[in-house]
């Protein structure tokens, strides 16, 4: 395994000999040499990312995030309406917006916020709009003009600087509910991904693979995404599911049922 390795790495930037592997070596390695590898170049190609985790965890729970985004998106709506939750001052709605991306945008404001570590090394619970914006970050167009290619790299290049952000991560350019474009974010490299739930698909899988923290801001998010859409439940992440998650996961599969 550990001879191995070094073959691995340095075949890493060189796609042909990569692509020689037989698919049962990355099966066998890719959990295991994750962590090392990081985002390297063989990461910053978002299909690379989804086509290992289709080797190790099967078809069916690859496409498992996208096939029930749309179907079950009403319901946590009516769940986020039970809990009293006030999400007028982060979304401006109207009647025609995709309900798939409101949705996905109210499990941070939903589900219970994580604690971060403010300067005096004190833990206190990350405020809704802080696991928002972990979650999603928005750029709008007037700041980042997708016809001037200087400001997206700019902002890249400060985040990665300052270590703003926890990679991966989604960006979003334009409204948060009408997205111009989406990327994932690994490396302080933007990776375009079509739609947000993409997008949110491809950063989850990223970071699973390469066994990364979730931000603890909207660590809750992630884990319902990866127990509830994934059923991903050992390895990365709490092995015991958080009340919060519990209780979202238990309203939707009790919908399903009546319905």
């Amino acid at each position: 395994m550990f001879l191995l390795f070094p073959f691995l790495v340095n075949c890493i930037d060189d796609k042909e000999a990569f692509d020689l592997l037989t698919p049962d070596v990355p099966k066998e390695l890719i959990p295991q040499i994750g962590p090392r590898l990081k985002f390297s170049a063989k990461f910053r190609n978002y299909q690379k990312i989804e086509q290992d985790f289709r080797i190790i965890y099967g078809e069916e729970t690859a496409d498992s995030f996208i096939t029930k985004g749309d179907t079950c998106a009403e319901k946590i709506l009516t769940f986020c309406n039970s809990q009293e939750i006030s999400w007028k001052p982060y979304f401006s709605i109207q009647l025609s917006d995709d309900h798939s991306l409101l949705a996905l945008q109210m499990l941070p404001l939903v589900l219970p916020s994580g604690l971060v570590r403010n300067k005096r090394g004190k833990n206190l619970r990350a405020s809704r709009a802080e696991a928002l914006s972990a979650f999603i970050d928005i750029q709008p167009l007037c700041t980042l003009p997708l016809q001037v290619g200087t400001n997206l790299p700019h902002y890249l290049e400060t985040c990665q600087a300052e270590r703003q952000k926890t990679q991966p991560y989604i960006l979003v350019l334009g409204d948060r509910l009408k997205p111009s474009q989406t990327f994932v974010v690994p490396d302080g490299v933007a990776l375009e991904a079509g739609t947000l739930l993409k997008a949110c698909d491809i950063c989850f899988k990223a970071a699973y693979i390469l066994d990364v923290h979730y931000p603890k801001q909207c660590q809750t998010t992630w884990e319902f995404i990866q127990k509830y859409f994934f059923q991903l439940g050992d390895g990365k992440g709490k092995s015991i599911t958080s009340p919060g998650v519990r209780t979202l996961r238990t309203f939707l599969e009790a919908s399903v049922e009546s319905s």
